[in-house]
């Protein structure tokens, strides 16, 4: 930093794989030694905090909503946009005290993303602080991710844009805390009051635990959530299985999650996803599977394309309470890298469902008055 009163430089976040760095950030770097002295106080560098986000918009044409095409500004095609920060102070004998505050926001319209009529979030998306060592693992406290959101990492969506998320068909499941209502819960489960601890990694092997206290007067566990996951991850090859359960703190009904996913990098151009869900809702035997796969091939430096199919098979047919009838999906995507931090992309995505309206995610409330519906995006992505 040299003699430099308040001064910047790049670091980046790695992603979880080799060539999949669509949803992580090129961060600033800033001493909270400048920060304690600009506020008045005096003392040591207590931490490093890094300032980070996304920003992602652009022209979506819909092919029905409401029963007419539509063409609209949509944020978030492959990313959804946000603004955080996280700092780690080093406590010594290998360990640290971490924290993270992440909120999200339109970059349409500048409003903010998990807020609502009842709840007013900043910090949206994430806030929570803990303990983390390399020997004894990482133990954190407050508005969490559950270990499903990990399995997009396993999921087409992560080259294929948000549009091949799950129908956001699940609120009357998972609750309005802010999170996702897509049905198995890939787009953001986020659980207030958690506590969550993920082991160290040994020869490749690791795993993790979470448990959202519901925090209902008299009844402990009404309105909690149960998240357990375990991963093997190695140069080329990783496989996780993750179940995640929440009890609604009105009905006592269990909602749940479970999923298998593999990624394998195939060449050094070439990747192979696959991931399985099953989310069901224990008080109507209701279930939907679904089947996801697809192929990422890194064309050139910039240039990457990707391909994929998923089919969602609920058991109960049309009077399926989470999803109604079977759906089959098919994307494309073609994204091309400027630099490692501003990307401009094109998205198809194409549902069908066999049962009622298609409906993709987060497009309208309700299905599309026929059976098919699709999307075409061309949007930028920008790190900062």
């Amino acid at each position: 930093m040299g003699g430099c009163a308040l001064c910047f430089r790049k670091t980046t976040t790695p992603s979880n794989r080799k060539g999949n760095t669509l949803y992580y950030v090129k961060l600033k770097h800033i001493s909270l030694i400048t920060l304690v002295g600009l506020a008045g106080f005096t003392g040591p560098a207590l931490a490093d905090v890094l300032l980070y986000g996304v920003i992602d918009t652009g022209i979506a044409y819909v092919s029905d909503i409401g029963g007419q095409s539509n063409v609209r500004q949509q944020a978030g095609g492959t990313a959804a946009s946000r603004f955080g920060m996280r700092g780690t102070e080093d406590l010594g004998a290998g360990r640290r005290a971490v924290f993270a505050l992440e909120g999200g926001f339109n970059g349409d319209d500048g409003t903010l993303g998990q807020s609502s009529n009842t709840a007013a979030r900043i910090f949206g998306r994430q806030a929570w602080i803990g303990l983390a060592s390399v020997k004894e693992g990482t133990l954190t406290f407050g508005r969490q991710y559950d270990f499903m959101f990990d399995m997009n990492r396993y999921g087409s969506n992560r080259y294929l844009g948000a549009y091949y998320l799950r129908p956001l068909t699940a609120g009357a499941f998972i609750g309005s805390n802010g999170s996702s209502t897509d049905i198995d819960r890939l787009g953001g489960g986020r659980v207030d009051n958690a506590v969550k601890y993920v082991t160290p990694t040994w020869g490749g092997f690791s795993a993790g635990v979470l448990y959202g206290l519901g925090e209902q007067t008299g009844r402990p566990s009404a309105g909690r959530s149960v998240s357990a996951t375990a991963q093997y991850d190695r140069e080329f090859v990783s496989v996780q299985g993750t179940y995640t359960m929440r009890q609604d703190p009105g009905t006592g009904g269990k909602y749940t999650v479970a999923a298998g996913g593999l990624a394998w990098d195939i060449t050094s151009a070439l990747s192979f996803n696959a991931l399985y869900t099953r989310s069901e809702w224990n008080l109507t035997d209701d279930k939907v599977d679904v089947y996801d796969v697809g192929l990422r091939y890194q064309m050139t430096a910039p240039l990457s394309l990707g391909v994929g199919y998923a089919r969602y098979q609920p058991n109960h047919g049309a009077s399926n309470a989470i999803l109604k009838g079977k759906r089959d999906q098919f994307g494309v995507s073609a994204q091309y890298g400027f630099s490692k931090r501003t990307t401009v992309y094109a998205l198809y995505t194409y549902q069908y469902a066999h049962d009622g309206g298609a409906q993709l995610y987060f497009l309208s409330p309700s299905a599309a008055s026929t059976k098919t519906q699709s999307v075409v995006h061309v949007g930028i992505r920008h790190l900062f």
